[in-house]
């Protein structure tokens, strides 16, 4: 959404069905939550969606808003990903290299500030150039802990495995009888 030179984003935290309406009503609206926790990320040094306003709908089954400013330029992780095949292959491993320690500097720094993000998929990381090079941006905070220390190893291992069920190649089943 553009408004006066302003190019916004709208999330809309829509509550489908009963478990979603319990789930809602117990406990802080969804865009209340990533609201407050983009702004302990950036607090925090992680970059991530600017928040400008969220709010709750009225009504026995209130829906959730998020307001942030656009992230501009930015393109998912894995359309930027996919993006790369058009370029010679010389260009395309020079960039995923960027890439590759972009997400690692983003994830050391996201576990060393105590930072789990529970759903981590390239759909939730965001690629922004910043002077030609690639800079991760975290989206989809609601499924994000702040822990008051580092993650300990074992969680960073687990959170690093999410990524692995994307890079890894599909499985073929194999029936055994």
């Amino acid at each position: 959404i553009q408004l006066h030179g302003l190019d916004i984003h709208l999330k809309h935290n829509r509550i489908s069905g009963f478990r979603s309406f319990v789930r809602e009503f117990c406990r802080t609206p969804k865009g209340k939550y990533e609201y407050d926790t983009a702004i302990h990320l950036a607090n925090l040094g992680i970059c991530t969606i600017e928040p400008i306003a969220c709010g709750v709908g009225q009504g026995i089954a209130p829906e959730s808003f998020l307001i942030t400013k656009t992230l501009e330029g930015a393109l998912s992780l894995e359309k930027y990903w996919h993006e790369l095949s058009r370029l010679d292959v010389p260009s395309q491993f020079t960039i995923k290299k960027q890439i590759i320690d972009a997400m690692a500097q983003t994830l050391a720094t996201m576990h060393a500030k105590g930072v789990l993000h529970n759903d981590l998929h390239p759909g939730n990381l965001m690629v922004i150039l910043n002077g030609g090079k690639p800079v991760l941006s975290l989206i989809d905070l609601f499924p994000v802990r702040i822990k008051p220390n580092s993650l300990s190893w074992t969680e960073r291992r687990s959170n690093l495995a999410m990524l692995d069920r994307w890079a890894a190649p599909p499985q073929s089943i194999t029936r055994v009888t």
